[in-house]
C-alpha cells in the first residue's frame, strides 16, 4: 500500500539534464526511482511536450510537469509504480477521471 502523506521534498528543477544528472547519481547510488515523461498535450500547459521528472522510492520529486496542479498526484503513481514494479500511462486533463 502507497502512503498517502507525501514528504515535502519537491525540487522545480526546470532542464532536463538535471533530471538525467539526478538520474545518474540515483543510478550510482543503487537508488530506484520512477522517471515521468509528458507524451502528449492537448490545448495550454506550464511545460513542453518531454518534460522531464523524477519520483525516488521515498516519494522525493525532482523536476515537475504542471504548476502544481497535477504534480503531486504523479508523485502518488510514480511512487506506486515502484511499489508494483508496473509502468503507467495517465491521461489528464478531457477524457481523464
Amino acid at each position: 500500500m502507497i502512503q498517502t502523506l507525501l514528504p515535502d521534498t519537491l525540487t522545480y528543477a526546470e532542464h532536463a539534464s538535471d533530471i538525467i544528472e539526478k538520474a545518474a547519481a540515483l543510478i550510482g547510488a543503487a537508488r530506484p526511482f520512477a522517471l515521468v515523461t509528458s507524451l502528449s498535450i492537448e490545448g495550454g500547459a506550464a511545460r513542453n511536450v518531454g518534460s522531464l521528472a523524477l519520483v525516488e522510492q521515498g516519494g522525493a520529486m525532482t523536476g515537475y510537469l504542471s504548476n502544481g496542479c497535477i504534480d503531486r498526484d504523479i508523485q502518488l503513481h510514480a511512487m506506486d509504480a515502484l511499489e508494483t514494479g508496473q509502468q503507467k500511462l495517465i491521461r489528464y486533463g478531457d477524457g481523464s477521471r
